[in-house]
């Protein structure tokens, strides 16, 4: 019968997707029917990838039987990994990562040499500095790589995101890859958002995963402010989707990994986004998510403290709050005065429950950076109203630039942890106003970008001497950067 409308006929040489899905193969090529009807990559035996197209018999399977499970390895009874994406169970043991053997895969090793480097320096290096986390647990690993075996969309995506991290050093073969893989992302983007039109929602988990992505590729490219909007906002609404998805469909760890990765993107781009759009509701809703996780003292893949985390639109809405105030009536509310030293309570008094000492260090620099947002607040604009006299600001500005030290003298700066510190790193340098404060922000952004190679590093670090030339011997804030941020046409996100 027609390959396409009759009974299927399981083969012993069917394609290795198939093979992997313990799916039958009806041997089609270049592509199967069953890799164009599940949007997979259908690679051969000896045969370079092919990425699949839709096309008018690829619609959706809606009889529920190739609803894909999205779940993190776990090993079973016999030795084997639970599932990653598709109906049947990635496994982990045949990917084979390893430092010294790299990534044998037959799907991914089937990537022409351009590409096959990218994915080599997303496992390497990129995959280390998006998490602090070690291979082994590490969810850029342990679960976006096996679900890039049989997602086309989430491959690109891995691909894209590596070529953007590696773009300062990488050769023009490798960007010239980087931006064919970034078409292809949005081809397959584009045809992941029909499908979710359509209901199919084994594809909201996949979407997701490379709309949060983007807004660390946009980040890295330093690009308009309008598309980092745009993908933080998109993120919001297939989040609210896919957390509706029931256990068996979505686990646990994979839902976390989802939460803390939309929290992190969407509060660390508060002062960079909210200067021109009111994202105030996506950061009250991201505030809400991280307290559904408060079991937990600190986020499992970026490892920052979640009771602290969740305060720093808090702090922001103060801020915006002083400012608004100082505008129209040239002093500070008791209302606001009072919401100010509660907060600066509540954040003094936390403690970590952590038992990682770089944990615990960089917990209590993100500590120093909320109680210096705070005190900024009460001088966002000295020359209309001064809460704060000169030498109480100077006082509290050097306190806390030696307890940073301090904790940064504690802290190498090869910790893996490290890669979370832009953020605090960046509102101590808006408040930094004498050389000797400047230079620590100076020489840990250099050591950052050393070890990271993330571009917005060196890019912030670059708003910070525009705005220390400016203002030399001012009082600044974190809105001023904000500020010097938009006159300069940058979104620097700090994550």
């Amino acid at each position: 019968m027609g390959r396409l409308g009759g009974p299927v006929l399981r083969g012993k040489t069917g394609c290795l997707c198939c093979r992997r899905r313990r799916k039958k193969c009806d041997e089609g090529k270049p592509s199967c029917n069953a890799c164009r009807r599940n949007f997979l990559i259908c690679v051969w035996p000896g045969c370079a990838y092919t990425t699949v197209t839709a096309t008018s018999s690829s619609a959706p399977d809606n009889n529920g039987t190739d609803r894909a499970r999205w779940s993190s390895a776990t090993k079973d009874d016999t030795g084997g990994c639970g599932q990653h994406a598709g109906a049947e169970a990635v496994d982990m043991a045949l990917l084979q990562l390893s430092p010294g053997d790299g990534i044998d895969d037959p799907i991914l090793t089937s990537l022409p040499p351009d590409s096959r480097i990218l994915l080599e320096h997303y496992y390497h290096r990129t995959a280390d500095v998006m998490s602090p986390l070690p291979k082994a647990s590490n969810p850029y690993v342990t679960q976006l790589l096996p679900i890039s075996c049989s997602n086309d969309l989430i491959l690109q995506t891995l691909l894209v995101l590596s070529g953007v991290h590696y773009e300062e050093d990488v050769s023009r073969a490798c960007q010239a890859a980087t931006w064919a893989h970034y078409g292809r992302l949005m081809k397959s983007l584009k045809t992941e958002l029909t499908r979710h039109v359509t209901c199919a929602e084994s594809t909201v988990v996949p979407l997701l995963i490379a709309t949060m992505m983007l807004s660390f590729i946009e980040n890295a490219r330093l690009d308009s402010q309008n598309a980092m909007n745009t993908h933080l906002k998109a993120s919001r609404q297939l989040l609210l989707t896919a957390l509706e998805l029931p256990g068996s469909v979505l686990d646990d760890v994979t839902r976390g990994f989802l939460i803390e990765t939309y929290a992190y993107t969407i509060i660390l781009s508060d002062l960079s986004i909210s200067a021109r759009h009111n994202n105030m509701h996506m950061l009250g809703h991201a505030v809400i998510l991280l307290r559904s996780t408060r079991a937990l003292s600190e986020s499992i893949t970026y490892g920052f403290p979640i009771d602290l985390f969740q305060l720093i639109p808090e702090v922001s809405v103060l801020v915006k709050s002083c400012e608004r105030e100082l505008e129209l009536s040239g002093a500070i509310s008791k209302d606001t005065t009072s919401a100010i030293s509660k907060l600066r309570g509540t954040i003094r008094s936390w403690k970590s429950h952590s038992t990682s000492s770089n944990t615990i260090i960089t917990a209590k620099i993100y500590q120093q950076a909320l109680l210096l947002y705070l005190d900024c607040a009460d001088s966002t604009d000295a020359q209309i109203y001064d809460t704060m006299s000169d030498l109480e600001y100077a006082a509290s500005i050097q306190k806390a630039f030696e307890i940073l030290g301090l904790l940064l003298e504690c802290l190498p700066t090869s910790a893996p942890i490290s890669t979370i510190l832009c953020w605090p790193l960046a509102i101590f340098g808006s408040a930094a106003i004498s050389p000797a404060h400047q230079a620590i922000i100076r020489e840990r952004f250099i050591h950052l970008h050393k070890t990271s190679g993330l571009r917005h590093v060196k890019e912030t670090l670059r708003m910070l001497e525009l705005l220390w030339s400016c203002n030399e011997g001012t009082r600044q804030s974190p809105r001023h950067l904000s500020r010097k941020m938009e006159e300069n046409n940058r979104c620097i996100c700090f994550f």
